[in-house]
């Protein structure tokens, strides 16, 4: 992508993660771009599963294993649901590009094993799921050039099914 902002710094995974909970523009537009951030996407999805699972830490063993299975597999319906409603609304971006910025957009789920922690614990799980909605928006901005409110309508249905079968599961 031309005209893409730089991050400062070497572009390592922990920047481009903090920047992305940051909803740094930047952070989506430059990881979008860079095919060769492919392992470092897979990480955030597999690292935010962890996280998914260890905020329900709960749960049984069995169920846990489900919220990681769920929150990577959420991202793999999150991907064609964002083209798919991105082409209705008249945009078009590469499917890697959207996969890679999406996946930086489940960085929330890094934070989310911290749930368990007393007294912060409810605010983050309260903030983890509507914080993924901004940082998908802010993605599909970045992938897309799409305004705000077409940005969230791209974002949303791929959480609304997620939220759907999180809900059915648990």
């Amino acid at each position: 992508m031309e005209g893409v902002e730089r991050l400062p710094g070497p572009g390592g995974f922990a920047a481009r993660a903090a920047a992305a909970l940051a909803l740094r523009p930047a952070a989506y537009q430059t990881v979008a771009a860079d095919e060769g951030a492919g392992f470092q996407a897979g990480l955030v999805v597999g690292l935010a599963a962890a996280g998914a699972a260890a905020s329900e830490a709960t749960l049984a063993p069995a169920a846990l294993a489900w919220q990681a299975a769920a929150s990577m597999a959420h991202w793999f319906v999150w991907i064609p649901t964002a083209l798919w409603t991105a082409r209705l609304l008249g945009g078009s971006a590469p499917s890697g590009a959207v996969a890679r910025a999406l996946a930086f957009a489940k960085a929330p789920g890094l934070v989310a094993g911290l749930a368990v922690v007393p007294v912060v614990g409810g605010l983050l799980h309260a903030v983890t799921l509507p914080w993924m909605l901004a940082t998908g928006v802010v993605a599909v901005r970045a992938t897309f050039g799409f305004g705000p409110w077409r940005a969230a309508l791209v974002a949303l249905p791929g959480l609304v099914l997620y939220w759907a079968v999180l809900a059915l599961l648990f």
